[in-house]
């Protein structure tokens, strides 16, 4: 999504649902929250490591992630958009 093609309310309303999703999945520990409705099944995240591709192989990742920190915790403490002159993106950051 590109905020020049975006309006102000459905850039809050997605920040929002990306909030919601990984605080269940991280904070509350509800794995099933990382499904196809919020990811695309052909998704791909790029890892330093290797690629992980679907959603089935992201939610194994992530569930391997938090098992192993167990006092991981998710918050989004900025969200800016780059120039429009530019191609948009959003940058989020957890801590």
């Amino acid at each position: 999504m590109t905020a020049s093609f975006t309006d102000t309310n459905t850039i809050k309303k997605d920040i929002k649902m990306y909030g919601q999703v990984w605080d269940e999945f991280i904070n509350k520990r509800q794995i099933d929250s990382l499904n196809d409705i919020y990811f695309a099944k052909t998704s791909i995240t790029i890892l330093s490591s290797e690629n992980i591709g679907g959603v089935d192989d992201f939610k194994a990742y992530y569930k391997n992630l938090i098992t192993g920190l167990p006092d991981l915790e998710f918050n989004i403490s900025k969200v800016f958009e780059q120039d429009e002159k530019e191609k948009t993106q959003k940058v989020y950051f957890m801590n």
